[in-house]
């Protein structure tokens, strides 16, 4: 099929695409390339490679040149799939790019209708390039080259115009593809199959950016790199590799830091074994000149099956379907530990670098296709909320395991993040759970990285943002559940620095004109950055520099203010880390926690208290060793722990029930005592016994339910 240079869709949308695929949730956010452009004539581009043929758009009364697909390394086909990228050679005669070529292969989707061009190919490692006003090489323009989100499996650089972000602040865009799935991150090391092909694509556009760029007038010594969601962790993790020196000066991560948990993929080589199984190429001989040798579309279907099957037995978790590994190439090391030495290329790489990063105010809101499995699962009406018994129980516990990557004693853990985020009320608990998953997942590694940027950093800048308008176009929160507080959710960023002016001039949504107002905020704040390493001017709101102790950050809203100390009122976070040191602070009217956490091997110290209960915990461990206090009017009880293989005193007191229990084991070994005016039983246990008692409510029913989870596999 032919495309016509000057083809659109014949109306405008945006939109925040969230795409559940049974236990799966993949949330792509996206800009369809929808314009008021008027198509003029072809302009032509001499390179080093060969010239080059765009179109010239005008655009709100605007000249901006297009050039589309722009082939920036050889097809990754046959012995060069699963393979680094290998830079294009070059063409003769002119190259067309006029039109937009094909998305790297992925499933389709309901995307597909709103494309200019809706096939998919291996063939797909292009990126196109927006100029303002005029075409000279000598107009040195500063170079912002953007990197899309979509969970490292879907998405494609024609979904975003850049086009008015390049004429707001007089700088060129460029908008790569790479591949995504099991194209561009399967992993088998035994097999030669070191994955991050994905991201080797990405670093191979910004070389042939920093070679080429000048041809359009660009400078290569300016150059942003910034992406959203798995675009925002691909440009932080891109951060801290030494050998992208030169290639990139500036860096902003929207929602996705190298701290966060999803930045690294955690199942990558079950995956592996699943998804070869699945094509009969785990029992060969070579299992990566197997996997070669799979049609395409075959090797799609067989990774569409794999990650949408549940694996029975397990309990929930959250982890990417796809993404980056350590692979010893790119990251010798997890990318948190690789910017720990502050001598180490990486570090001095990532401090040299300008950096802002932010997140919307409701990163949870990719949580919530989730629920509705959930609530099915253990038997309650997910509209009404979310019981705090399954918050406790079931949420809590995923969250922590993939906050401390399983590395903390989850039972210990788990009362420390209930008493956080308990509430008894079910429309305020799925409140909380959403803060939960947003403080875990996203705020927290926000303010970890920041402070990892800015201490003792004299050479560049730090800045941190928090976006809080709502999606335009209510349309597509109309199926949300009632508890939905209509905030920022994941990606609304995004309407503002990729053209929401087309839907007051397109579209049946309203846009006020305090939003038209923040967009323009943006857009100049995103390019003076780019320009300078500082995103203020005289004609904006000052937006002050991130510092560990005043923490301050621009909050973007109708109103742009300034603002410090990122949802202090629901924690507060500093870390340090010879290992690590962790100390939080948790406030509301219901409770208030304080919590310490340092490690050479693990000391917590916990205090709760609040108008119903006071709590004092401390965990020390050479082994492990933890004594706690639990004290109110209704029960006291005292607990220690302590192992060099495990032990438990426990003692418990109230006015109905005296309980005393001592565990001891080399193999396990329990005597209780329980006494009360009603019954006193004695008990000893000298073998290992499982005991399953009968509920007798639907609280402790659905806890036992929660026993038997199937596993539940989240992307953002």
């Amino acid at each position: 099929m032919l495309f016509d240079p000057c083809r659109r869709p014949q109306s405008v949308e945006n939109y925040l695409l969230q795409i559940m695929r049974a236990v799966q949730l993949t949330v792509l956010v996206a800009t369809t390339l929808l314009t008021t452009a008027k198509c003029h004539e072809s302009i032509r581009v001499h390179t080093g490679l060969g010239d080059i043929q765009g179109i010239v758009q005008t655009i709100r009364n605007e000249t901006v040149y297009q050039f589309r697909s722009i082939p920036y390394a050889e097809p990754p086909t046959g012995s060069l799939r699963f393979q680094k990228p290998v830079l294009h050679g070059g063409w003769s005669g002119v190259l067309d790019c006029t039109t937009f070529g094909p998305s790297c292969l992925q499933q389709h989707s309901i995307l597909d209708k709103y494309l200019p061009n809706p096939n998919q190919s291996e063939d797909c490692l292009t990126l196109d390039i927006y100029i303002p006003r005029t075409l000279s090489r000598s107009t040195n323009r500063s170079v912002m080259v953007f990197v899309f989100g979509g969970g490292f499996l879907v998405g494609q650089s024609m979904l975003y115009d850049g086009s008015y972000l390049a004429l707001a602040g007089d700088v060129i865009v460029v908008i790569i593809n790479y591949r995504l799935g099991v194209f561009g991150f399967l992993v088998n090391p035994a097999q030669g199959l070191n994955g991050n092909y994905g991201l080797w694509d990405q670093r191979l556009a910004l070389q042939w950016v920093h070679a080429n760029i000048a041809d359009f007038g660009g400078n290569p010594n300016s150059v942003t790199l910034f992406g959203q969601s798995a675009g925002g962790f691909s440009v932080s993790l891109q951060s801290i590799i030494p050998n992208n020196k030169g290639l990139f000066h500036r860096v902003i991560a929207q929602s996705g830091v190298v701290e966060g948990h999803f930045a690294i993929w955690q199942n990558a080589y079950t995956y592996a074994k699943d998804v070869g199984t699945a094509l009969g190429c785990s029992n060969t001989t070579s299992y990566a000149k197997c996997m070669r040798d799979i049609p395409a579309e075959r090797l799609l279907q067989a990774q569409t099956s794999v990650t949408q099957t549940p694996s029975v037995g397990k309990t929930l978790e959250f982890d990417l379907s796809m993404g980056p590994v350590v692979d010893g190439d790119l990251f010798p090391l997890p990318p948190s530990e690789m910017i720990k030495n502050q001598t180490s290329g990486s570090y001095l790489f990532f401090h040299s670098l300008d950096f802002i990063t932010g997140n919307v105010d409701t990163e949870g809101s990719i949580f919530l296709s989730l629920l509705p499995s959930i609530a099915k699962e253990d038997n309650f009406n997910f509209s009404d909320g979310v019981p705090s018994d399954v918050f406790c129980h079931e949420i809590g516990p995923a969250l922590l395991n993939a906050f401390f990557e399983n590395e903390v004693n989850s039972t210990s853990a788990e009362t420390l993040l209930c008493s956080a985020y308990r509430r008894a009320d079910m429309f305020k608990q799925v409140q909380q759970t959403l803060n939960a998953y947003s403080d875990a997942l996203y705020y927290t590694p926000t303010i970890k990285i920041l402070g990892d940027h800015s201490e003792g950093n004299s050479s560049s800048s730090t800045y941190q943002y928090v976006f809080r308008r709502p999606i335009p176009d209510p349309s597509l929160t109309k199926g949300y559940p009632p508890w939905w507080q209509n905030g920022s959710a994941h990606g609304a960023e995004l309407y503002y620095l990729f053209r929401i002016y087309d839907y007051q001039d397109n579209h049946i949504v309203t846009v006020p004109e305090q939003d038209a107002g923040l967009q323009t905020a943006i857009l100049k704040y995103w390019t003076n950055f780019a320009k300078t390493g500082n995103p203020n001017s005289d004609d904006l709101p000052e937006w002050e520099s991130y510092e560990a102790v005043s923490q301050k950050y621009c909050s973007m809203d109708t109103t742009i203010t300034q603002e410090q100390h990122l949802y202090g009122s629901r924690i507060t976070a500093n870390y340090k880390s010879d290992d690590i040191e962790i100390t939080a602070n948790y406030k509301s009217d219901d409770i208030e926690i304080t919590a310490n956490y340092k490690s050479d091997d693990i000391e917590i110290n916990a205090n709760y208290k609040s108008d119903d209960i006071e709590i004092t915990v401390n965990y020390k461990s050479d082994a492990f060793k933890i004594t706690a206090n639990y004290k109110s009017d209704d029960i006291e009880i005292t607990v220690n722990y302590k192992s060099d293989a495990f032990k438990i005193t426990a003692n418990y007191k109230s006015d109905d029930i005296e309980i005393t229990a001592n565990y001891k084991s080399d193999a396990f070994d329990i005597n209780a005592n329980y006494k009360s005016d009603d019954i006193e039983v004695n008990d000893s246990l000298t073998s290992v016994n499982i005991n399953v008692n009968k509920p007798t409510n639907s609280t402790q029913k659905r806890e036992q339910d929660m026993n038997k989870r199937k596993i539940k596999t989240i992307d953002y």
